[in-house]
């Protein structure tokens, strides 16, 4: 049996009116007449008449009762008011249903009138009013907050180590230098107004920062602006509430201070050549015939022992060769030990420098080793460092020590193999010497000129110059350990009338040549004379490892020694020559030999002759003194001469200060002829 076809949203007009239902049946709409008046809620409580009802805001629902209206309107007025009902709705025809009509901003506490009405096909108007009120103003119970809420609340259950949940705390105002901003609220919806206001907490005029109207809660912020740094002001938020009444909070913040750039760290800097800049600072005493398969340490002498060479010179001094020594001299005025250390200290000496090196290349200098100018390297540091101390050790390659050194180790190997038996070093060097030693002075003096002008040209202007000098490395005469012909075996090939003649007139000459350079420039001045007197190389009571058995800075050399390989044929001629060559590009005392051997016994060959590091560390403990007892107190320039102590520790080290009169250069009155005597 087939199934009636329906058609698609067809519904039975069951529940339709007459009109409805002739217009289902095809016959025309006939409006039906509105018979009952429009009502604002239903009597029985299934609509309410209020949906909304504030503190200044009421909401109706109505329903006109006529299917067949013309139009419908929503009049509004306050009751008791002066002025008439005002529309506030409007609909057109046959609208029907449920409808909502509202109006805001009203005052609370107040009754208001609706009225509705509908205007039917009969064209009578029908109408239903009604009276609400709005909610009564809630007088304000609490004074404002402060700063919203927050609470801690653990981050992991049952974890000791956190907070455990507590009472909501006031979230911390935003401060700045110049400006405060709160968050507050008047815990008051009602309230007739609103304002915060602030003053210094000492006193002074109230300013007001933010007003609010009438019945405006929830939290809100304020913003004080261009108050001044390190301020204490007082925050006050008002609250007026309809009782009449004025609740007051207050809180006291002070502003934050004008940031303060952070100090640059504290610095000392030395500048100069290898005797400044750690040159041999490897070695802790001289290793005699020690096999490296039977010790990697020679005796506990070498510091690379069981590390890599990095750890002792500072890596791209290693590459250019001018061997910074981790423990140079300056390094001690970082010691944790040291009560006045500096921050950061600077190795920017460079081994072979000479006076020109320092100088920057607009006035003359040169760079050296793939570096700039040591004084330009100081420029760029004191840019970003407080550089409190200078040290300089310059001069000693321009006039030449390094040059009479090796004259005088060539005067020994001529002498003691060769037939030549009177070989001495002197008649060369002392008429060369006294020209050199000239020159340098001037130059000394024009570098201390440059430091300054750069210090200045960086604003710096607090901080010392210390002239350094140079140490005796050798004995005299008679204070050698060997006796001439174990010399060569113990690497010390000076003759004793020559280690004379260094002793007792080139390095006083020098130092007093450097002493008179930092008199006339206006800087300090530290005498290394006599430093290393008792550890000089190959001197008397001194001692080297035997039997793997290891010695201390007490007992020790200073000085590390010529290091040269003693057992194979003709190349300790070949590292005389070489050693000079180094320091005197083009000069070669033995051609053809030269290049047979390149390598140290033991180490660098640059090395040779210069401060270990015990040596080093007695040099630092002199600046430590100066720095202690003159420098960091401001004192004027000193000249001063540094001893070992009565305990021989490279850490017992006593400055004292240098007459005047031996202040002056002894190189005009010539030097005299040295001993004759032959050992």
């Amino acid at each position: 049996m087939m199934k009636p076809h329906l058609r698609r949203n067809w519904r039975p007009p069951l529940l339709l009116g007459a009109s409805a239902l002739c217009l289902a049946l095809g016959g025309s709409r006939v409006e039906a007449a509105c018979t009952n008046p429009p009502v604002i809620g239903w009597p029985e409580g299934k609509f309410a008449a209020l949906t909304v009802q504030t503190l200044d805001r009421l909401e109706i629902q109505y329903h006109d009762q006529c299917s067949g209206e013309k139009s419908t309107y929503v009049k509004f007025r306050r009751v008791g008011g002066r002025f008439p009902l005002m529309t506030i709705k409007r609909e057109g025809f046959n609208q029907g249903g449920w409808r909502r009509a509202s109006q805001s901003g009203l005052t609370p506490d107040t009754s208001y009138e609706f009225e509705v009405g509908v205007l039917g096909t009969d064209d009578v108007l029908r109408r239903v009013n009604r009276t609400f009120k709005t909610l009564k103003d809630p007088a304000c119970q609490q004074a404002p907050l402060i700063g919203r809420a927050v609470e801690v609340v653990p981050s992991k259950p049952n974890n000791p180590f956190e907070p455990e949940p507590h009472l909501p705390l006031p979230q911390p105002a935003n401060v700045t230098q110049d400006s405060i901003e709160i968050e507050y609220n008047n815990q008051c919806p009602g309230a007739h107004s609103t304002w915060v206001t602030i003053s210094e907490a000492s006193g002074g005029p109230i300013t007001t920062v933010k007003e609010d109207g009438a019945r405006v809660g929830g939290w809100r912020t304020a913003l004080a602006r261009n108050l001044e740094p390190s301020t204490s002001y007082k925050v006050t938020v008002s609250a007026f509430g309809t009782d009449g009444r004025v609740r007051k909070s207050n809180q006291t913040l002070q502003t934050r201070p004008v940031p303060v750039p952070p100090k640059p760290p504290i610095a000392a800097v030395v500048l100069g050549d290898s005797f400044s800049s750690g040159e041999g600072g490897r070695w802790s005493g001289n290793g005699d015939l020690v096999q490296r398969s039977a010790d990697p340490t020679l005796g506990g002498t070498d510091r690379a022992g069981h590390v890599d060479l990095k750890f002792i010179y500072e890596a791209q001094s290693i590459a250019n060769l001018c061997h910074r020594s981790t423990t140079a001299p300056v390094t001690y005025l970082r010691d944790l030990r040291f009560q006045d250390r500096f921050d950061r200290v600077f190795n920017l000496a460079c081994s072979g420098a000479r006076v020109k090196n320092l100088w920057p290349l607009s006035e003359g200098g040169e760079a050296f080793r793939g570096e700039a100018p040591q004084i330009t390297q100081l420029g760029q540091l004191a840019s970003q460092h407080d550089v409190k101390l200078i040290v300089v050790g310059i001069g000693g390659n321009d006039m030449g020590f390094a040059d009479a050194i090796a004259e005088c180790i060539t005067a020994w190997v001529t002498k003691h193999m060769t037939i030549v038996d009177s070989a001495s070093c002197i008649g060369a060097l002392e008429s060369d010497i006294i020209r050199r030693i000239d020159a340098v002075q001037p130059k000394i003096t024009k570098t201390i000129s440059l430091i300054r002008k750069e210090m200045s040209a960086k604003k710096r202007n607090d901080y010392q110059i210390v002239l350094m000098g140079y140490p005796n490395i050798i004995p005299d005469f008679g204070g050698f350990k060997y006796e001439a012909g174990q010399r060569r075996l113990r690497k010390c090939p000076f003759n004793g009338p020559d280690a004379q003649w260094i002793e007792d007139r080139l390095v006083p000459a020098l130092n007093g040549m450097m002493a008179s350079a930092a008199r006339q420039a206006g800087v300090s001045f530290i005498s290394l004379e006599n430093a290393f007197d008792g550890h000089r190389l190959c001197e008397g009571g001194t001692t080297r490892p035997v039997n793997l058995r290891f010695v201390t800075d007490q007992e020790a050399e200073w000085v590390r020694f010529v290091d040269y390989d003693t057992s194979a044929k003709l190349d300790y001629l070949a590292k005389v020559a070489l050693w000079k060559r180094f320091y005197i590009p083009g000069i070669v005392l033995i051609p053809g030999i030269v290049n047979e051997l390149k390598q140290a016994d033991q180490g660098d060959l640059q090395e040779s002759m210069h401060p270990n590091h015990f040596g080093q560390q007695a040099v630092g403990t002199c600046i430590r003194q100066f720095w202690s007892h003159f420098g960091a107190k401001g004192s004027a320039p000193k000249s001063l001469t540094c001893r070992n102590g009565g305990s021989r520790r490279a850490t017992d080290m006593v400055l004292n200060e240098l007459p005047a009169q031996t202040m002056a250069v002894r190189v005009n009155a010539g030097l005299e002829d040295a001993v004759s005597q032959i050992d």
